[in-house]
């Protein structure tokens, strides 16, 4: 649709005759796009909630702020029931030492068989849960005597008791 509009454009004005009126009509419509492009960049960039870089609702907003924390922990892991994108840019975010283990949003069985706590806790010097549902909060709670610590965001590390 673009490259018709464009073309269209082009074409009256590349016209041969000077004083052609589809010439002139081209040179109207250009100049009407570009005034209506600058007028919305205008209105975008002094309207707040059009902030279209501001990252800090996001995911990766957030990864911009938990991040640096889980770089400064020696051997960190961090464990999360929410889906793999809110990851995928967090793994290269943070350093080599920094592991990762997800689970499936929901799923209870696959938590009490797959995640072992003391197992981790052994192997890793910090356990992190990162944008936990309430669901599988309740679930650490209700399976392991824990205690919670509030990192950065939605950062919580958790410690056996």
């Amino acid at each position: 649709m673009q490259i018709s509009i464009s073309h269209l454009i082009a074409s009256y004005i590349g016209s041969k005759s000077p004083k052609n009126w589809l010439h002139y009509l081209g040179q109207q419509i250009l100049l009407i796009f570009l005034l209506l492009g600058i007028v919305s960049g205008v209105f975008l960039g002094l309207t707040p909630d059009a902030a279209l870089d501001d990252q800090r609702g996001t995911a990766s907003g957030a990864n911009l702020e938990i991040a640096p924390v889980l770089n400064s922990m020696t051997k960190p892991i961090v464990i999360s029931d929410n889906t793999p994108s809110f990851f995928l840019a967090l793994s290269y975010l943070v350093n080599d030492q920094v592991k990762f283990q997800l689970f499936q949003d929901g799923d209870v069985e696959s938590w009490r068989q797959k995640l072992n706590l003391k197992e981790l806790a052994q192997n890793y010097s910090n356990i992190v849960v990162a944008h936990p549902e309430e669901d599988f909060v309740n679930f650490l709670n209700e399976q392991y005597p824990i205690r919670t610590k509030k990192l950065a965001g939605p950062l919580i590390e958790i410690k056996l008791q």
